[in-house]
């Protein structure tokens, strides 16, 4: 599991305080509020990849139901960016937001307990 998860989150590391650095030339960004939030929010993804990782390997879940419910990720993603980073968004905008994030979830349902049913 380590060999897969810490050689890449030390690529990205490395990755973007050489972006930060050389392309953007602001390394005084990384201090910024707005990079700790993002990465409070890049922590909470790397668990719930590390969680992927193992009910992956874990036959009683299979990798397509564990890939499935790590989708589910994007709920996350889309209302930590709306809380959390303060992204605006109008009241027929939150509607479709919420309505797309119910119909992830009714789907994961779904898929999580298709081995269940006896066709």
């Amino acid at each position: 599991m380590t060999a897969i998860i810490a050689p890449q989150a030390v690529g990205q590391l490395i990755g973007a305080l050489l972006i930060i650095t050389f392309f953007v030339k602001e390394p005084n960004l990384i201090f910024d509020k707005y990079t700790w939030r993002n990465v409070v929010t890049g922590i909470v993804w790397a668990i719930g990849n590390i969680f992927m990782f193992i009910a992956a390997g874990n036959p009683h879940i299979g990798q397509a139901v564990a890939t499935t419910l790590s989708q589910c990720g994007v709920i996350v993603g889309t209302f930590g960016g709306i809380f959390i980073l303060s992204e605006k968004k109008t009241s027929r905008q939150m509607v479709y937001v919420t309505i797309g994030s119910i119909l992830i979830v009714i789907g994961s349902i779904l898929i999580s307990n298709l081995s269940s049913l006896h066709w």
